[in-house]
């Protein structure tokens, strides 16, 4: 068996799991939280829970979190304040990913791993002023 042939043979099996040899399963996300009428709120505490875990910040601010490919779910807390929407961020596939759907052992290696997906950069979470009866 010449060389060549053994490496077009092996080449598949080299490229694959693009995203987990060549990427970050980290990410760095901004939070931001506004009311219901843009305003900025600081100071809100708020949870982001995904499957690899649960990582925390004070807004304005950002957090480094571990990639997953479930759709995390953000929860803010502020004093006078209630969330007025359901916080929960999709992910969405890398582009290098992509590649592995043609090689398909590493498309399974990287949905695994996490670092076949990724969050929105930036996130705000809406919040509406409690009201005094």
């Amino acid at each position: 068996m010449s060389m060549k042939f053994l490496l077009i043979l092996l080449l598949p099996f080299m490229i694959t799991s693009c995203s987990t040899v060549f990427g970050d399963d980290n990410q760095i996300i901004s939070i931001t939280t506004q009311d219901l009428d843009g305003n900025s709120i600081k100071d809100a505490e708020c949870t982001l829970q995904n499957d690899e875990g649960t990582f925390y910040v004070r807004t304005p601010g950002q957090m480094l979190i571990k990639q997953a490919c479930g759709n995390a779910k953000l929860t803010c807390v502020k004093e006078g304040y209630t969330p007025a929407t359901d916080a929960e961020i999709e992910k969405s596939h890398k582009g290098s990913t992509w590649a592995n759907i043609l090689f398909w052992p590493g498309y399974f290696v990287d949905r695994i791993s996490g670092s076949a997906c990724k969050y929105p950069e930036k996130t705000t979470f809406f919040f509406k002023k409690n009201t005094e009866s």
